[in-house]
């Protein structure tokens, strides 16, 4: 799996940051991330499938401590099937989409069955200090 790509890792990192701490609050079981991004999606056979992009270890390391919350990062969800008997919450980022002067990251929280919510979240630096200024595109609940 090829490392995820960006013209400033800082960036990523501080956009990243902004993005979970937006969209993801402690809670009682474990919340883990996935240590990839779904950075490119690929349509063939009129299926929609991700090419994953590799969060470098020192990026999730600085991400993880930056959280107000512990987090796991994994490469797969723990959780096999619908129930969630740890009642986690599995987060999976989408890529880092530069559109002007703004960005915009997909995001995915899941916490077991029918429990799931999908959105792009759109930022905008200030100051060197990003923030989610609204959201684009579909959102989705289960």
């Amino acid at each position: 799996m090829p490392a995820a790509q960006d013209a400033d890792s800082g960036q990523t990192v501080q956009i990243y940051i902004t993005v979970l701490r937006y969209s993801v609050s402690a809670q009682e079981g474990p919340i883990w991330i996935l240590t990839h991004t779904c950075s490119t999606i690929v349509h063939s056979d009129d299926a929609t499938q991700c090419v994953p992009q590799l969060l470098p270890s020192d990026a999730r390391t600085q991400i993880a401590d930056a959280l107000p919350y512990a987090v796991q990062w994994v490469d797969e969800s723990p959780v096999k099937g619908i129930d969630n008997p740890e009642h986690g919450m599995l987060v999976t980022l989408g890529p880092i989409e530069h559109v002007g002067a703004e960005v915009n990251v997909a995001i995915v929280t899941w916490c077991g069955g029918l429990c799931a919510e999908g959105k792009t979240l759109v930022l905008h630096e200030t100051s060197g200090t990003w923030s989610v200024t609204g959201s684009t595109g579909p959102r989705w609940v289960s």
